[in-house]
């Protein structure tokens, strides 16, 4: 470093400490600062800050969850808005378990008794009707079993009846729900509280030809009702009725309750069941 730029920066300094000595011969260092301690609020300021502060996150939690409602509430709400679709039903495939009883008459039959069977029943709504919930005309198909056995002319065998035919009777749904009672941001907590059901009713009846298979004693000869086989045969009178209660769920879907009557030559069943169906 050349002495001409050493020079000056002496001489600067030389000032500046002449001017401190001048002021007294002390160079002046800020105070320090006072650090004051946090204010003591005690046992009850402390749970006034929890309760407060509690509050606030509950308030905050609740808000959250109104604002985003749950899978549960998201489901109810597609499965009511397909229940509000205004989808009128007319046609319905139904499939029921049955329990049985038969009563028979004169002296070729005795000892008749009944197994578990089933069937099922394809229902029609010929007529198109704006209002579901009127009392309207219902036609359909219809294949019941009936399995047992007994003692026919003194020959002790095993049966099961198949009818099948016709069906035709009146029926009325009731419209369930129309439209929501709340609107909004509340939607979806009011649609878990509803129902998504819709109640049917039916009274129907008909008459069936029956398909039937038999057995028998070994060495005797065949008896010609009841214990043999034919496939397309009439056992008279072969008139039928029954009631049902439907529960229609998401204007597809139903658990189905009945009960009816079934006749044929010297014998009448007695049959309750239940089931599921599909409606459209």
């Amino acid at each position: 470093m050349k002495m001409g730029r050493i020079f000056p920066l002496v001489l600067g300094l030389q000032v500046f400490a002449t001017i401190g000595l001048a002021q007294g011969g002390k160079i002046l260092l800020p105070k320090p600062v006072e650090v004051k301690p946090p204010p003591s609020r005690g046992e009850q300021g402390a749970r006034e800050d929890y309760d407060r502060r509690k509050q606030q996150l509950d308030k905050h939690l609740k808000v959250k969850r109104r604002q985003k409602p749950s899978s549960s509430q998201e489901l109810d709400k597609k499965l009511l808005a397909e229940t509000l679709k205004p989808i009128p039903i007319t046609y319905s495939l139904n499939i029921h378990l049955l329990a049985s009883a038969i009563q028979t008459s004169g002296e070729d039959r005795k000892d008749y008794n009944m197994d578990p069977s089933a069937g099922f029943m394809l229902l029609i709504k010929p007529l198109k009707s704006s209002n579901s919930s009127n009392l309207s005309l219902w036609t359909g198909f219809r294949s019941y079993y009936f399995l047992g056995g007994g003692t026919y002319k003194n020959n002790i065998g095993r049966f099961s009846f198949n009818y099948f035919g016709p069906t035709i009777g009146v029926g009325k749904i009731d419209p369930g729900i129309t439209s929501l009672p709340i609107k909004g941001n509340k939607s979806a907590e009011a649609s878990s509280g509803l129902s998504h059901a819709r109640n049917g009713y039916f009274a129907l009846m008909g008459i069936a030809a029956q398909s039937r298979q038999g057995t028998s004693e070994n060495g005797k000869e065949e008896p010609e009702d009841d214990l043999n086989s034919k496939a397309i045969a009439f056992d008279s009178p072969g008139l039928w009725a029954e009631i049902w209660y439907s529960r229609i769920k998401y204007n597809a879907v139903s658990l189905n309750i009945l009960a009816g009557a079934q006749m044929g030559k010297n014998k009448l069943f007695y049959y309750f069941g239940i089931g599921a169906g599909g409606w459209r």
